[in-house]
């Protein structure tokens, strides 16, 4: 009778048995791999899953101070979002990123940049943490003083990476400071800044 080495699945009884009876074989190999396969198709659904937990968790993450679903991006420094069961358009505090090409306005240079870097640390129903100098902006009761002058709620965008968004297109040269205005993160955002210039980032290469 024919023999062929054998490579048990783990846990198999026979795993001491370096050969075994063709005949056997063809017999046991079925129920032997079972546990193996069953393992393969849970890591498939983990994966999955965390690939899933990075963007459409049911949970926000606790570093959230006022968690939003993003709805949509717009450009580099304003996008959509679902809080306190509306959709709401927020515009980024403190920071400018260059224009996207509209209205048959040509785009500034790195205007497309900083939207794609926008899109991609805010992706489509993914959680955002909305930060206010003023907790009343973060109130269905906000006053005038939270919004700009298009009606836009101004906050701070914390990503799911627990990283300020603001800050990150500042560091990658991507926005400039809105130095027109009184905020609380501003003299962070002009060191920020600062260190775009000195790199010779983005909007400031030379």
């Amino acid at each position: 009778m024919a023999y062929i080495p054998l490579t048990p699945c783990a846990g198999f009884p026979g795993s001491n048995m370096k050969r075994f009876p063709l005949i056997a074989l063809l017999m046991v190999l079925p129920f032997a791999c079972d546990d193996t396969a069953t393992n393969n198709d849970s890591n498939t659904n983990n994966t999955t899953t965390l690939n899933n937990v990075n963007n459409t968790a049911n949970t926000a993450p606790e570093f959230m101070d006022h968690p939003a679903r993003v709805v949509s991006v717009t450009d580099g420094d304003t996008f959509h979002c679902r809080y306190l069961d509306e959709t709401i358009k927020i515009r980024l505090k403190g920071v400018n990123t260059p224009e996207i090409a509209h209205d048959g306005v040509e785009a500034e240079p790195y205007g497309v940049e900083a939207m794609e870097f926008t899109i991609a640390h805010l992706p489509q129903s993914s959680w955002v943490g909305l930060e206010f100098d003023d907790e009343q902006c973060a109130t269905a009761t906000a006053p005038s003083s939270c919004y700009d002058v298009y009606g836009r709620l101004l906050a701070y965008a914390r990503t799911d990476e627990n990283q300020d968004l603001g800050a990150q297109l500042l560091i990658n040269g991507l926005a400039e400071v809105y130095t027109s205005a009184d905020f609380a993160r501003k003299t962070l955002y002009l060191q920020y800044q600062q260190e775009a210039i000195d790199a010779s980032r983005g909007i400031w290469s030379k």
